[in-house]
């Protein structure tokens, strides 16, 4: 009896701190996106680079991976690389016109964490969407 393991469940914010807790030891910004099913089960995990201490959120690739996933939800996370787990104006403002942009695909934003060390910021819970 040959099977592949069901893929993860990611149903909650420790479900999603565990699956991008790797993030913190870069050197660099770093984001990874969680794409989800209607049933929290993940998709694929895609990540992507950024500079130093930049890192542009990829709205079209997002847009464009939830399309060919058809994902229900998405998880977006990201390191500061300083530490400070605490999001910039630039995180507010890109995780809201992305929760937008995904509203109106019928698609949830379920959360945008910012890593640091040791401390994870939900912008959920910071009221951002």
């Amino acid at each position: 009896m040959s099977g592949s393991l069901p893929p993860p469940r990611i149903a909650g914010q420790a479900d999603a701190e565990a699956l991008f807790t790797g993030l913190s030891r870069w050197r660099r910004e770093v984001m990874a996106v969680a794409y989800l099913d209607p049933e929290w089960r993940l998709l694929a995990l895609r990540h992507v680079g950024g500079e130093r201490d930049h890192l542009a959120l990829p709205i079209r690739s997002i847009l464009r991976d939830v399309l060919a996933w058809e994902a229900a939800r998405v998880v977006v996370a990201h390191n500061h690389p300083s530490g400070d787990a605490e999001p910039s104006d630039g995180d507010r403002a890109g995780t809201r016109q992305l929760a937008q942009l995904l509203r109106a695909i019928d698609v949830t934003l379920v959360d945008h964490l910012v890593i640091g060390a040791g401390v994870v910021t939900s912008l959920r819970m910071r009221g951002a969407l």
